[in-house]
């Protein structure tokens, strides 16, 4: 996925109502929070160090991170019912750049 085609799902309208509740899913549950922060932040140290980060392919990053969760046993019985059964790249695009945002200025005082 290129730079561009992440700001193309960026500048797409989404279901806030989706958005919202898979966000707080994902940041409430602790051990969703503590595998996916981990992952995430080593994966950005990694590209801040070799002077080749991009804040924009980091949305893709935690994009990724979010499909992987989404198709986790434990996600799906803890919160699938409260979720649709599919969920547009439109709203997992939105959903992962507020959690980009997060984990870029809590963990590296970054602004997105």
């Amino acid at each position: 996925m290129t730079e561009s085609e992440v700001k193309q799902y960026l500048a797409k309208s989404c279901n806030y109502d989706v958005v919202n509740g898979l966000y707080i899913y994902l940041r409430n549950d602790r051990r969703i929070v503590n595998s996916m922060n981990r992952e995430l932040v080593d994966f950005a140290n990694k590209k801040i160090k070799a002077k080749n980060f991009n804040k924009v392919l980091f949305v893709q990053a935690v994009k990724l991170s979010i499909d992987k969760w989404l198709k986790d046993p434990y996600f799906k019985k803890e919160y699938g019912v409260y979720l649709p059964k599919s969920i547009s790249n439109v709203d997992k695009y939105h959903t992962a750049y507020l959690i980009a945002r997060y984990i870029l200025f809590d963990f590296f005082r970054i602004s997105l």
